[in-house]
């Protein structure tokens, strides 16, 4: 994943690498610093395989902290941890994190939905019960989402149909 700076001017600086990670997006925390949250794809550590990780830059991106698997507390028992963030800076300094998930561990056990956590420090996140966001029969992922004149704008693709499951028959 590749950080890129763009000045006022138009100036473009590349910033940072982050190795073996996807997915990102970026915000700026009510104290100045930013945050970047993106899937982690590490090669040493089984535990952080495909987890979200956040990372944290105190000086406009030219540094960064080493990532770090964000913590959920209250997500339902079977659900799949979360995939593919989108921050939103809050105005009291909280950050919503929206995500996809599943009820269940594969897109068979339920469609993937928009569902979001709330965090004070960017690290440990509080599950918000139920989706965001979720059209019946259908795969909703990868979403973005902006707080803009206090009104929370969520955006996501239609994927398309569930996968639908196969009788012993053969038919669907």
């Amino acid at each position: 994943m590749l950080v890129y700076r763009v000045s006022a001017a138009g100036l473009v600086e590349k910033a940072a690498t982050f190795e073996r990670a996807g997915v990102p997006t970026l915000a700026r925390l009510k104290d100045g610093r930013l945050i970047a949250a993106h899937q982690n794809f590490p090669e040493h550590d089984d535990a952080a395989f495909d987890k979200v990780a956040v990372r944290f830059s105190s000086d406009e991106g030219a540094s960064w902290t080493d990532a770090e698997t964000i913590r959920l507390e209250g997500l339902p028992e079977g659900m799949r941890f979360p995939f593919d963030p989108t921050l939103v800076p809050l105005p009291d300094g909280r950050v919503r994190m929206y995500f996809t998930s599943v009820k269940g561990r594969t897109f068979d056990d339920g469609p993937p939905a928009i569902y979001s956590a709330l965090s004070k420090d960017g690290i440990a996140y509080v599950f918000e019960t139920g989706a965001r966001f979720a059209v019946e029969g259908r795969i909703v992922i990868d979403c973005a989402a902006v707080l803009h004149l206090g009104k929370f704008h969520l955006f996501a693709p239609d994927n398309g149909a569930a996968f639908a499951k196969l009788s012993l028959a053969g038919t669907v």
